[in-house]
């Protein structure tokens, strides 16, 4: 979105089966969402979008929940550009903060995510990165402050959830044109643990009056621990 505002639709769908009762939030002050935030079904949203007068690029997020919908919650990442400075209230050189990107898709694996941060502008660059304390599954790796030109690394966690999971990391320097930069990170999803089957030969077993000996085949999973036991009072017999 340019930084004079302006408004967008989005549209929802319904891929799957059953009723779809959904709501929808935004999480800054300058976008709101046109009319009613809630509904069942498809329908089309307009996110009004005030004008910005910061020489920041600024950054927000629309979430869409629909209770136990598959793929629920829905993060899209909305940012609004910065408004032009002005050349008589500037004084010496002004840092811009940039990132390499600013939309990351991560495998359900798990993996650790490098973002780098530039100065495309003058003077001195001092930047951070925070994540929320809310996502427990992805953290920074080394220091999360810099000065100048550097990278992050993020280390995101395998995600063993059936439902694709997101946040957002902030960039933020002070001072410096196009800050803070909101990253968007998003999680495909995992696949249920199933352990493999314990399975034995047979459930039946007879044996004659002189008694004898029988053989059991117990198959499992690699990493199963199983163990065999002889149910009590039966003391004629006995693992050999």
């Amino acid at each position: 979105m340019g930084a004079e505002g302006g408004e967008i639709t989005v549209d929802l769908a319904n891929t799957g089966e059953g009723d779809m009762r959904w709501s929808a939030s935004v999480n800054a002050d300058w976008a709101e969402i046109e009319g009613e935030p809630s509904g069942d079904g498809n329908a089309s949203l307009t996110l009004v979008f005030e004008a910005n007068t910061a020489t920041n690029e600024r950054a927000a997020s629309l979430t869409i929940r629909s209770g136990d919908a598959s793929n629920s919650p829905q993060s899209i990442r909305l940012t609004q550009a910065a408004a032009e400075p002005d050349p008589e209230t500037q004084s010496g050189p002004q840092p811009r903060l940039s990132v390499n990107a600013d939309d990351y898709s991560v495998s359900a694996g798990g993996e650790r995510v490098v973002v780098t941060v530039e100065n495309e502008g003058g003077g001195d660059l001092n930047w951070s990165v925070s994540l929320p304390e809310s996502v427990s599954w992805a953290r920074l790796v080394g220091k999360p402050a810099r000065n100048g030109a550097g990278t992050v690394e993020i280390e995101v966690d395998a995600n063993p959830e059936e439902n694709a999971r997101s946040f957002e990391l902030v960039v933020s320097a002070e001072g410096a044109m196009a800050s803070p930069q909101t990253l968007h990170f998003s999680q495909e999803a995992g696949s249920a643990v199933t352990e493999d089957p314990l399975e034995i030969s047979a459930d039946d077993y007879s044996l004659s009056s002189e008694g004898g000996s029988v053989q059991v085949t117990v198959t499992a999973g690699a990493d199963m621990e199983w163990e065999a036991a002889i149910e009590d009072g039966a003391d004629w017999a006995h693992f050999s």
